[in-house]
């Protein structure tokens, strides 16, 4: 599993990767630093088996993500069972094979920022427009702006995860939020 933190507000983007779930105590380091949107990226496989040793390591986080994704997850029957007490819990159970599901955690009172109501086909144009072809493309979003500044380089970011960051609308991004 490969956990990030990006600070989706500052150009360039600020990413720290840690090479595996034993040295995610690294995000430490991470949390000193005024991040106005924090977000985790878990490379979690399997939620399953790996859930009650990610619970851990977030308790043991000097302070909240503004939200959490954990991705290649297999289908999962009972998500309820994967709540975490501060966040909203979003499940996309994926739709090209078993593991291409998505967890996503946002805390409570940032929900009111995400359109969940878009359907997939309307986010894959928004996907396939930032990519300057046609709807439907899962391909890696080159460029996207947000709030009048330009993201670049999302690294290898899954189609699903595109799918739930062009869902987030564009007054999350100058919000400051005081911890």
């Amino acid at each position: 599993m490969d956990p990030y933190i990006r600070d989706f507000q500052c150009h360039p983007m600020t990413t720290y990767h840690v090479e595996g779930f034993d040295d995610f105590h690294q995000v430490y380091k991470i949390n000193n630093k005024n991040f106005s949107f924090k977000l985790l990226h878990q490379n979690i496989k399997s939620v399953n088996k790996n859930f009650d040793e990610f619970k851990v390591y977030m308790a043991e986080l000097p302070s909240i993500m503004d939200c959490i994704v954990l991705s290649e997850n297999w289908v999962v029957d009972y998500v309820d069972v994967f709540n975490l007490s501060v966040y909203r819990l979003i499940y996309n159970e994926g739709s090209f094979n078993k593991v291409d599901g998505l967890i996503v955690y946002v805390e409570k009172d940032l929900h009111g920022m995400l359109d969940t109501n878009k359907r997939k086909s309307e986010i894959y144009e928004v996907v396939g427009e930032a990519n300057g072809v046609g709807s439907g493309c899962r391909e890696e979003i080159k460029k996207i702006r947000w709030n009048n500044k330009e993201i670049k380089n999302t690294e290898q970011i899954s189609g699903a995860f595109n799918e739930f960051f062009m869902g987030i609308r564009p007054n999350l991004a100058g919000r400051t939020k005081e911890k």
